[in-house]
């Protein structure tokens, strides 16, 4: 199969679109990061595992996380647009903040977002340390460990309400991670997820503080 038939296929399976506008940004997309790899080392695949193990993977989790109908959300250490740009593409009442510190990359990705047309995507330059505000939903691909330090910061750029939809591979890696975000009283929850083609597991790992018990 080639890449658009994959995509195409792929997208049928996660029960979007594989024609239509959001679908033809989503092409759009994969040929400026086809584009722009090669100079900037965007990600570490191309071709069809470009597709597979980035675009559908980052869409496996677009429907639990547009449950949540979050009305700001941050993807952190965004580098490529992944997951927010397709996020953005397939949930354009969600305001996106792809957050990432490095001036190339972000230079990639204003250049994609105006491209696209996407009104409902920001650029942060920086670190997630440096944010000054609050979103509903917090999500990652390929993001630093979540040891304490991490999740104490993750805390601080939650609304009240908020959740973090962490994508995660192994369950062993998951448990580990888990366990530091339980001591620090976040409530926990892990969903299996499906990227279509992908024959390796992939889970969310969702993160929130509960509420403070009433006085």
């Amino acid at each position: 199969m080639t890449e658009n038939e994959i995509l195409s296929r792929g997208l049928a399976e996660l029960g979007l679109p594989g024609e239509g506008e959001q679908a033809r940004k989503l092409t759009l997309y994969l040929r400026e990061l086809e584009k722009w790899n090669p100079l900037f080392g965007l990600v570490g695949s191309r071709g069809r595992d470009l597709v597979v193990r980035h675009l559908l993977d980052s869409l496996a989790g677009r429907a639990s996380i547009a449950a949540r109908e979050p009305r700001r959300l941050a993807d952190l250490g965004s580098g490529a647009g992944l997951p927010g740009i397709p996020l953005a593409i397939y949930m354009p009442r969600t305001d996106v903040t792809l957050v990432e510190p490095s001036v190339k990359r972000c230079a990639f990705l204003r250049s994609a977002a105006a491209l696209l047309g996407l009104p409902n995507i920001r650029i942060f330059e920086g670190g997630m340390e440096t944010l000054r505000e609050t979103f509903d939903l917090v999500t990652f691909r390929a993001f630093r460990p979540l040891d304490r330090r991490t999740l104490r910061c993750l805390a601080a750029i939650l609304a009240p309400g908020g959740r973090i939809a962490a994508y995660k591979a192994r369950r062993e890696k998951i448990d580990d991670e888990a366990q530091e975000a339980r001591a620090l009283g976040y409530a926990v929850r892990v969903e299996e997820l499906s990227a279509p083609f992908l024959e390796e597991p992939r889970h969310l790992l969702w993160l929130s503080i509960p509420p403070s018990p009433a006085p």
